[in-house]
């Protein structure tokens, strides 16, 4: 049973030309960036653990139109704005948190204050996925940053143009690429969108070009605490220092080698909203355990001191969001032996674990990990790898089979969970359908350096 047809940028535009040609005919700057999903690492990663994350097939388009001359110049979101929904096959009308938007216009505004010489702005939106599915605002201010960018003529198409050629650490490091600029300017609006905490992986991972995962580690500082809960005008961005890069610069791989693996993502549900990420979960069992030894075992050796109980837990996290690096990268780089691939499910589904530890998965996706495994097991004793896409999405579940062998099966799996769980699934994602996606930040449209769209 075929689940479904292709869905990617290149189909969409091709299904729904209309669409496009409407957004880019009002927009003379258009620049989209990926979408994407968390390997490992989503909630490690707020305290300078490893992050993994992979781009998708799908991008967030960000279009720049210039206003009118007005005395009191303001930069806008265009009132509505349209996202594509997979379950119902079109584009609809959609919209950001409210509250969200407000902090993000507030920042953005007085960050380029001055520099539009009195000409308002209006920023319109197109995405290739609901405004609350995986990766969006990653997605939406890493494309707003660069199209604001570009219309002050503080960076040129090319300089992001040159961001493929080069190796990311001298992109970090190297200012005269531009890259860091609108890093940490992206960073920021995340940082003013989301309202709460943010480790700037999501922003790289948009910014990048890699078919492959991309790895991010926020460093060490005395003077900054971590998880980073940074307020406007959020300096202290500014400040930290971070590593990462793409997984074939870790490892020795093939410019775009085939994978032993078929992945995707199970939608429970069209993804809607924006929640923030929260640290309670693990915080609230933390502090009920240490009372629990203090009332129960005061003179045992372990269990007395909550900050130890923290930091033992982050490093387990941080040990298991490795573990799903080193072992994919040694699949991709050690010719997809057989024991590589049982190693790496298995140790996706140790990270799964993390979740039910931090009280981060909901009844209905443990069941239907436990469907999916299930299904898998019949197939092959490779089984299955499976997790949530992170602790505040809890419906969408990240699938890995070993490739080919459950393609068929996904139907069975798609029917049993509408059935026993009441709910409208879908799959947002499949490798092997959609394709991988290489490209990062793309400047779609600038009509004064004459890039044009195909619309």
């Amino acid at each position: 049973m075929k689940i479904r047809d292709a869905i990617n940028s290149a189909v969409l535009q091709k299904r729904f030309p209309e669409i496009y040609r409407e957004f880019f005919s009002n927009c003379p700057i258009v620049v989209s960036a990926p979408h994407f999903f968390t390997w490992a690492g989503e909630y490690v990663g707020y305290w300078g653990g490893l992050m993994m994350l992979q781009k998708l097939p799908l991008r967030f388009f960000v279009g720049i139109e210039f206003m009118p001359l007005a005395t009191t110049p303001v930069i806008q979101i265009a009132p509505e704005s349209r996202s594509y929904s997979l379950q119902e096959n079109k584009f609809k009308k959609d919209t950001l948190d409210h509250l969200a938007k407000d902090r993000l216009l507030d920042f953005v505004n007085k960050s380029f204050k001055n520099k539009f010489q009195k000409k308002p702005i209006k920023i319109h939106l197109l995405s290739e996925m609901p405004l609350g599915g995986s990766g969006s605002s990653g997605a939406l201010t890493a494309g707003l940053a660069t199209g604001l960018a570009l219309a002050s003529n503080a960076i040129a198409p090319r300089d992001i143009h040159d961001w493929a050629k080069q190796p990311s650490s001298r992109l970090i490091k190297n200012k005269k690429y531009r890259f860091d600029f609108i890093f940490r300017l992206a960073w920021k609006m995340l940082a003013a969108y989301q309202g709460d905490l943010t480790s700037g992986a999501t922003i790289f991972t948009a910014l990048l070009d890699s078919p492959y995962p991309l790895y991010y580690v926020l460093k060490k500082d005395k003077a900054i605490n971590l998880p980073l809960k940074a307020e406007p005008p959020f300096d202290l961005i500014d400040q930290l220092d971070f590593n990462g890069g793409r997984l074939n610069e870790l490892f020795n791989l093939p410019a775009r080698g085939s994978w032993p693996i078929d992945f995707g993502l199970l939608y429970l549900g069209e993804p809607r909203g924006h929640t923030p990420f929260s640290t309670s979960p693990l915080e609230d069992n933390i502090k009920n355990l240490t009372k629990f030894f203090q009332n129960n075992f005061p003179q045992a050796a372990l269990g007395q001191n909550k900050q130890m109980w923290q930091k033992n837990c982050l490093e387990v996290m941080n040990f298991i969001s490795a573990d799903v690096l080193l072992k994919l990268g040694r699949l991709l780089s050690d010719g997809h032996r057989h024991d590589n691939l049982r190693e790496f499910l298995r140790a996706v589904d140790r990270h799964q674990a993390l979740f039910l530890l931090l009280g981060a998965s909901s009844n209905t996706s443990e069941a239907v990990n436990s469907v999916i495994h299930h299904q898998a097991s019949k197939i092959d004793d490779l089984g299955a790898g499976v997790k949530a896409v992170s602790t505040t999405k809890k419906n969408i579940i990240l699938f890995i089979f070993p490739a080919g062998q459950m393609r068929q099966t996904l139907g069975d799996i798609l029917l049993l969970t509408k059935k026993e769980f009441s709910t409208n699934p879908v799959f947002g994602y499949a490798s092997w359908l959609d394709g991988l996606e290489q490209q990062g930040i793309k400047v779609e449209q600038a009509l004064a350096q004459k890039i044009y769209s195909p619309f």
